[in-house]
């Protein structure tokens, strides 16, 4: 066997071990699990929404609003101007590029039946739209994670609780975050994402982003 063919097969077997290597590590997912604790001290309650607690970031300087933390606009408060409850297509496109730019998290666009990557979490995002009939409340959107034993999901609403049930005057279990969503008046669309952080962003026990 001549040198060069040698070379070529040494160079073979380095790319595809890098390729298997690769793989393997974009496949171990570590994604939470139900605690309410680490999210109810006051610091952390106050500073953190439902759209750091469905991604699992608990930072003080989270972008709360979908989309600011990448160079979108300020999206809150939503009202009768706020394109961001007009377009969900919007919404969904400030989601992805917060994750992708600022968290450095493997996400992608999923469906309620869809699958993630084992140990990997679905999270839910629906729209409460503005109600010109009632301007004092303004429009709204709310994600539920998936982090359940049993594949029950939780959220958390603004400044509130981490809880697993649809609400505090409501104790069922969320088998469905579609129903437990729509039961608080987030009604339009209904989005659905898989994202993946490996042990370094997670920790080993899927312990929330510092």
């Amino acid at each position: 066997m001549t040198k060069i063919k040698k070379k070529m097969i040494l160079g073979t077997v380095i790319i595809v071990l890098l390729i298997g290597c690769g793989i393997y590590i974009y496949a171990q997912c570590v994604g939470p699990v139900y605690q309410s604790s680490p999210w109810d001290t006051y610091d952390v309650r106050i500073n953190n929404n439902c759209y750091s607690y469905a991604f699992n970031t608990m930072k003080s300087t989270f972008p709360h609003s979908p989309g600011y933390g990448s160079g979108f606009d300020e999206c809150f408060p939503f009202d009768a101007t706020d394109c961001c409850l007009k377009d969900e297509g919007e919404m969904v496109s400030r989601v992805l590029a917060d994750m992708k730019k600022k968290l450095t998290l493997n996400i992608s666009l999923s469906s309620a039946s869809g699958s993630c990557l084992t140990g990997g979490t679905k999270v839910y995002m629906a729209i409460k739209p503005y109600d010109p009939n009632n301007p004092s409340i303004p429009g709204d959107v709310h994600f539920y994670r998936q982090d359940g034993p049993g594949g029950e999901w939780s959220h958390k609403r603004g400044s509130s609780f981490a809880i697993n049930y649809y609400d505090y005057d409501d104790w069922r279990d969320i088998t469905d975050p579609e129903d437990a969503a729509a039961s608080l008046g987030y009604t339009v669309g209904g989005t659905y994402f898989c994202y993946c952080a490996g042990t370094t962003e997670q920790g080993a026990t899927g312990a929330p982003i510092q």
